[in-house]
């Protein structure tokens, strides 16, 4: 049995799961809309702060639900409902770091994106892109193997690879000053985008006290 169906047994809980649901997908189309912005110019059509206060609302929305459903059930889905708080937490923080995209890339164009650096950044990019995809269907299916699938490839399809890059670039003296801050804080949205979609696998994956936790979760 999935955590969507264990909610869906109570009015209140339904209606967060359909709000984790409407908060996963605003999120794709956040991280698309702004990476195409970044590595191919595409225009975005998106309005990205009007979709992250939205993310902002529901988060809200989300706790209000689950304390008026624990006001009258206070024995009753209190795991569950602790998670969703959480998760719903690491979805909102998702949308952050995409609007944090878009304002970088807005206010620094153009920059060089012609090296080795984008390169990495671009198959990076392609990671977490389908990571919020398997993230949401691992958590709403309760997949534990798609979930753990998700926690172990991050080591080697992003944290090693971006550590390099960064180290990389702090030995490169050819780079403008420009170039570089972009470069580096890309890599940290990045990184911190795929730390949350880790925290939502742990809570499939793990018992409550131990969610957001993995065997190297400090490397994160």
């Amino acid at each position: 049995m999935s955590i969507f169906d264990i909610f869906t047994k109570e009015t209140l809980l339904k209606q967060v799961v359909t709000e984790i649901d409407q908060m996963f997908n605003k999120n794709k189309k956040m991280f698309e809309s702004v990476t195409n912005f970044l590595f191919e110019g595409k225009e975005v059509k998106l309005d990205i702060g009007k979709e992250d206060k939205k993310l902002n609302v529901f988060e809200i929305q989300i706790r209000k639900k689950v304390f008026e459903h624990l006001s009258m059930n206070p024995k009753k889905d209190l795991a569950f409902s602790l998670i969703i708080i959480d998760v719903a937490r690491d979805i909102e923080r998702v949308g952050d770091f995409s609007k944090n995209i878009f304002n970088l890339v807005s206010k620094n164009k153009p920059f060089k994106t012609d090296n080795k650096y984008w390169k990495t950044l671009q198959e990076v990019k392609n990671y977490v892109s389908e990571s919020i995809e398997k993230t949401h269907k691992a958590f709403s299916e309760s997949d534990q193997d798609l979930a753990n699938a998700t926690i172990s490839n991050y080591r080697e399809l992003v944290n090693q690879k971006l550590t390099q890059l960064t180290d990389d670039i702090s030995k490169n003296d050819s780079l403008n000053s420009k170039d570089v801050i972009v470069l580096i804080l890309i890599s940290r949205f990045l990184r911190r985008i795929t730390a949350h979609l880790i925290n939502i696998n742990t809570s499939v994956v793990n018992e409550f006290p131990k969610m957001r936790y993995t065997k190297n979760y400090s490397d994160v």
